[in-house]
């Protein structure tokens, strides 16, 4: 994920919880509420937070009861489909790699907060839901491992390529 951390601003991002602390984006989305006490809420961007949850300036990203939202990664993706962007590039879904993020300082160092040492990110749910995304709404992420997905990823050379000449 940090190789993209310096990639000049060319489209709408949404980023996921610290993501601030690194790249400015124009939303940020956290699914746990506990999280949200963690994230400072800084204008212009806008913040998002699941159904039922808002206040304290954020909004909240709703999806219908057949989709499988289980993590903020998914609401961001679930939300850039709902704000109906053409290109949706999901960066940094290392789901079948490693359970570390370069916040675990902050995500292991207060009790309240979710954690899942030694366990993959994704359920089976959210694995089908995110390759119905691909399928059905033309997700494309960007990874230069394939696991989890039974579907085809993009390199990050590939997007790199595209990126640099949109």
């Amino acid at each position: 994920m940090t190789q993209f951390h310096q990639l000049p601003k060319r489209f709408t991002e949404i980023g996921c919880n610290f993501i601030q602390r690194h790249r400015a984006v124009d939303h940020v989305c956290c699914f746990d509420h506990q999280m949200k006490t963690q994230v400072s809420v800084t204008p212009p961007a806008i913040y998002y937070c699941r159904n039922g949850h808002r206040g304290g300036g954020w909004g909240e990203v709703v999806w219908s009861s057949h989709e499988s939202v289980q993590n903020s990664g998914m609401m961001a993706v679930r939300l850039a489909i709902h704000l109906r962007f053409q290109r949706i590039w999901v960066l940094g879904c290392d789901w079948g790699s490693t359970t570390i993020s370069i916040y675990d300082d902050i995500y292991h160092g207060d009790k309240a907060l979710p954690r899942a040492p030694g366990r993959r990110k994704f359920t089976n749910g959210a694995l089908r839901q995110m390759e119905e995304w691909m399928t059905k709404r033309g997700v494309q992420i960007v990874s230069d491992r394939q696991e989890p997905f039974r579907l085809p990823v993009v390199s990050v050379t590939d997007f790199l390529a595209h990126y640099d000449t949109p």
